[in-house]
């Protein structure tokens, strides 16, 4: 008994089985991704804050005083002077994970 000839393609079912495939995949790699991201905006957030405390410490120790309070995103006067190793964009910048550095 001879078949008659069937075209060369991909079933349905193989189809669908890739799909299922990678959308098992996906479920997996997303939640690491969005992790790993987050655990990346969380390290700048604190090499940020290392910098700009060592910022006010080096201050503090130069003139025996720590500068003045100001508002979220303000460098204090007595920082933005070409001596301070503060870099004021950054510090005027929004954190990685979301509002503003504040000096207090």
């Amino acid at each position: 008994m001879r078949y008659p000839h069937r075209a060369k393609g991909f079933t349905l079912v193989e189809i669908m089985i890739v799909v299922v495939i990678i959308g098992l995949l996906a479920s997996i790699a997303i939640p690491a991704f969005q992790k790993v991201r987050q655990n990346s905006r969380h390290s700048a957030l604190a090499n940020d804050i290392r910098t700009f405390a060592q910022a006010f410490e080096t201050f503090s120790h130069e003139n025996g005083a720590w500068p003045a309070d100001t508002t979220n995103g303000v460098v204090p006067v007595e920082m933005s002077n070409s001596n301070s190793s503060i870099d004021a964009t950054a510090f005027a910048a929004t954190t990685p994970i979301g509002g503003r550095y504040d000096w207090d």
